[in-house]
């Protein structure tokens, strides 16, 4: 057993909100814990199929009355939002997971020329 958690951390920069779930999960599943470095995934780290994942979220969706969107369409509101909340790009670049700060850019360009005007 490892005397802290951190001693299991993984190397990956994972951004502060995952780390006690990643730490829990590593200690946990010590070595069969497969780190994919993915938002969502299994208990043991293993990629979610798709279509599972994309029934729960319509699940979750109907649950609380809201109508029906692509789990897409939530990343890039949420990220839109944070934009104009005045969050930095690299920050929303970072959480999105993007591998590069002009993907972020590229796309989110109109969010910063709509707060221009």
């Amino acid at each position: 057993m490892p005397a802290t958690l951190n001693d299991e951390m993984p190397s990956r920069p994972y951004p502060p909100a995952r780390l006690p779930l990643r730490a829990c999960t590593t200690v946990l599943f010590g070595a069969a814990y497969q780190d994919h470095g993915l938002v969502f995934c299994q208990p043991d780290g293993r990629p979610i199929d798709p279509r599972s994942l994309n029934l729960s979220f319509t699940v979750a969706l109907k649950r609380a009355g809201l109508p029906w969107i692509r789990l897409y369409d939530a990343c890039h509101t949420f990220a839109t939002w944070l934009l104009e909340q005045g969050v930095s790009p690299q920050v929303v670049q970072t959480m999105l997971g993007h591998g590069s700060i002009a993907v972020t850019l590229d796309i989110y360009s109109h969010v910063s020329l709509e707060l221009e005007k």
